[in-house]
């Protein structure tokens, strides 16, 4: 056995062992947010927690459960923009330009990429 700390086990709980566990919890719970509360004590995230509560019986309507799942994956969006921001500053400057443009500024949301062409680039040369 390893004597190694894991974490509470509460935290480590399989969906169906949270749900057994849940019951008595949900009956104790003093807070206001009973989707916060659930998601710091089993480790969940909010969506998991707002549908196993739903599951447990309190009232949860659709729309909160879906307002989540909106803010979550507008959280991943970030996070994903920042890692390709990140990536790309970390790259050497050959990263910036291609076949299409002496200067990439940026990518749209599509991941298109935008800035300076390379005949833009060629009509400053000649302009200086």
């Amino acid at each position: 056995m390893s004597s190694k700390n894991k974490g509470p086990r509460h935290k480590r709980f399989t969906r169906d062992n949270r749900l057994r566990a849940a019951k008595e919890w949900v009956k104790t719970y003093q807070g206001e947010n009973i989707i916060k509360g659930y998601r710091k004590h089993f480790g969940t995230s909010a969506v998991c927690a707002a549908v196993e509560l739903q599951m447990l019986g309190c009232d949860i309507s659709e729309d909160n459960i879906q307002k989540l799942k909106d803010d979550e994956y507008k959280r991943y969006q970030m996070k994903q923009e920042r890692k390709r921001e990140n990536a790309l500053l970390t790259e050497d400057t050959d990263a910036w330009s291609d076949e299409n443009f002496a200067f990439i500024a940026g990518y749209t949301s599509g991941g298109c990429p935008y800035g300076v062409t390379w005949e833009e680039a060629e009509l400053w040369d000649e302009e200086e």
